[in-house]
């Protein structure tokens, strides 16, 4: 790579400059665009939290939560509900304060992972979504003509990518029980 760049330079300079430069102006744009978008979703759930939507969101999550991360206490799950609820309509960054919130809350003092917290990361890591915003928001700002196109396989791939994961978590989990590993 740095050699192709370096004779790239020495061949054609201007050409280089110019599309360095252009490759700049697209990513600037594209950031500036990818913000906005984030900033209205992190108010939309600032919204949510304030009418105490969020709340009723988390009565029917509560039996998942409970499946997917055992008994946990009840700020715990109102953190795991709210990055759940963003997670799920595509925007985990706007979730991911209550997922660190969530994870301190989960570990404690105990400076050892507990099974929920372990969940957690390999829940974060399958990246669940009902509806992948982010990703539309992305094709869209990078001018798809159809940047919708990749709901269903999204969907498809979400559904399974969580299920396997959880279903393995919970496998190991039981199989492999970790020895006081530290944090």
């Amino acid at each position: 790579m740095v050699a192709g760049t370096l004779l790239l330079l020495a061949t054609n300079p201007s050409g280089f400059i110019l599309s360095l430069t252009n490759a700049g102006n697209k990513a600037i744009t594209f950031s500036l665009t990818l913000a906005g978008i984030f900033c209205i979703w992190m108010g939309f759930f600032k919204i949510m939290e304030n009418a105490g939507i969020l709340e009723i969101i988390k009565k029917p999550l509560k039996p998942i939560i409970k499946f997917i991360f055992g008994k946990v206490d009840n700020k715990s799950e109102e953190y795991l509900a709210t990055m759940l609820s963003a997670d799920v309509m595509g925007v985990s960054g706007v979730g991911t304060a209550s997922g660190i919130l969530a994870t301190h809350n989960l570990v404690g003092d105990k400076e050892v992972i507990t099974y929920a917290a372990a969940m957690l990361v390999v829940l974060n890591a399958s990246s669940i979504q009902i509806f992948p915003s982010t990703i539309i928001s992305m094709r869209a700002a990078a001018g798809s003509t159809n940047p919708t196109s990749i709901f269903l396989p999204a969907l498809i791939t979400s559904f399974a990518t969580t299920i396997f994961s959880v279903l393995l978590m919970k496998l190991f989990w039981r199989l492999f029980p970790p020895k006081n590993v530290k944090l």
